[in-house]
């Protein structure tokens, strides 16, 4: 069983994961903006582009907060 310094530095990990995140999750809103401005072909490619990252950041803290339950658990 891990002691409550390992326990620590993961929560400091997901700490820093979530922080990441939340960076890639604006950059993401930004770019989604942007690209609404670009009527063509091109800008419907990076629409659907920024669809697909959005979901896996989705996905990315999802699990994210999984990892953080099973910490919490090992308590």
């Amino acid at each position: 069983m891990p002691d409550k310094k390992q326990i620590e530095n993961l929560r400091k990990i997901i700490h820093d994961l979530r922080a990441s995140h939340h960076a890639a999750n604006l950059n993401a809103q930004a770019a989604e903006m942007m690209s609404k401005k670009i009527r063509s072909v091109e800008g419907d490619k990076i629409t659907k582009h920024l669809d697909f990252l959005r979901k896996d950041l989705q996905k990315f803290i999802t699990q994210l907060d999984d990892l953080s339950t099973h910490i919490k658990n090992l308590e």
